[in-house]
């Protein structure tokens, strides 16, 4: 039994890997191409398309926005291996049509091909709730969230590195999108012949209760919102900030952001389940918490040099890595079995909700006052924090 546990933790993690692979791959194509290329800009005003470039931006976790309740729901009423299936051939097709849009210079058919891509991709949520349902103690469950997210990194790292290659040119602009749907492919597969049937695991196929049970989870849900939001903030603009404040260019950019998410992969996987073994899951996240919002605050003030911001990612790295760890496995440890998957689901949402609301405003506060952004980001994980003190001080009492 133990055996079949690993196989099919590691075929998840796999399908992890590949599905962030393909979420990041893109990344590097869309700036360049669409602020330098008169044949995809919607409008010759120059002003005017990088703000439908964050629209485009944003019509991913948008579909992610609208999909992950509705996945998380439909993974709890019916079988999450089928339903997982569903998804991932709903995402294959989204990503052949984003490259044919691509291919044909079509922005506004690509926009919304990228929403239905983010809505197929919610397929993540049923990833996150298989994790949850092997072994129930806390730490081996902080341990696997580990791995998960270090695999959702390193993804993050690889797809964008490849998907900025040169050597994909022969086939085309849209070539990374080809790639993706033959990695979202193998991966149907995998699904498909390798994942044991859901009978295999424990509440894979449970009758779901009423949703709006859920309601009573509500104050989790709206802490994690916080939290996301003001992670998402800092992983999102803080290379804008770094370019406004101190001038760097690309390199610097580049270093910036492998060295960020090697810290965040790092910490992941060999310190987060370290750290919740010596302290209890909510005291980790209590200091997690009051650290970033310590941090997100520190890094605006002047004193702060460009030596001393690289200086404090590892920290950054650290607090942001328990805090993506420990909410799920809060929230899990909260909430029943039948109940995970569509808990989940507006986990994944309140994450998606936080980047839309990041995309579309976080460049207009930036406009208005540089560190803007990032200290309000401190202040809505400091709110998380009292409201999460809040909700386990009312629990004990009750």
């Amino acid at each position: 039994m133990q055996a079949k546990e690993s196989r099919n933790l590691l075929i998840l993690y796999m399908l992890t890997f590949m599905s962030y692979v393909g979420i990041s791959m893109p990344a590097p194509l869309f700036a360049p191409i669409f602020l330098t290329n008169k044949s995809y800009a919607l409008s010759g005003n120059h002003s005017l398309n990088i703000v439908l470039l964050g629209v485009l931006l944003a019509a991913y976790p948008l579909g992610q926005l609208l999909g992950s309740p509705l996945t998380g729901y439909l993974a709890d009423k019916f079988c999450k291996k089928k339903i997982l299936l569903f998804m991932l051939m709903g995402a294959a097709l989204s990503y052949l049509l984003s490259g044919i849009t691509f291919s044909f210079f079509d922005t506004k058919l690509l926009i919304f091909f990228r929403l239905l891509t983010g809505f197929f991709e919610s397929h993540i949520v049923i990833i996150q709730s298989l994790i949850s349902q092997f072994d129930g103690s806390c730490f081996n469950k902080t341990r696997r969230f580990s791995v998960f997210y270090s695999m959702c990194t390193l993804g993050f790292i690889i797809g964008p590195f490849f998907g900025g290659m040169g050597g994909f040119a022969a086939l085309g602009p849209a070539a990374p999108f080809w790639i993706i749907a033959l990695l979202v492919l193998i991966s149907l597969m995998l699904v498909a012949v390798k994942l044991d049937s859901p009978a295999v695991f424990p509440n894979v196929c449970t009758k779901p209760a009423n949703p709006s049970e859920l309601g009573r989870y509500f104050l989790f849900f709206f802490i994690s919102f916080c939290c996301y939001f003001g992670m998402d903030s800092f992983l999102s603009l803080s290379p804008v900030y770094l370019v406004l404040k101190w001038k760097l260019q690309t390199q610097t950019l580049v270093f910036f952001s492998v060295f960020l998410a090697l810290a965040l992969s790092t910490s992941q996987y060999f310190f987060v389940a370290s750290i919740t073994q010596r302290f209890s899951a909510r005291m980790s996240l209590f200091l997690s918490m009051a650290s970033l919002s310590l941090l997100l605050f520190l890094i605006t003030r002047p004193f702060v040099g460009l030596i001393c911001f690289f200086s404090l990612l590892p920290f950054l790295a650290l607090s942001i890595s328990i805090i993506t760890n420990m909410l799920p496995v809060l929230i899990s440890n909260e909430i029943p079995p039948s109940k995970q998957g569509k808990a989940f689901g507006i986990l994944r949402a309140s994450r998606a909700l936080g980047d839309v609301i990041v995309c579309l405003l976080g460049g207009f506060l930036t406009s208005l006052f540089l560190p803007l952004s990032l200290i309000a980001s401190a202040f809505i994980v400091l709110l998380a924090l009292f409201l999460l003190f809040f909700k386990m001080n009312l629990k004990e009492r009750s």
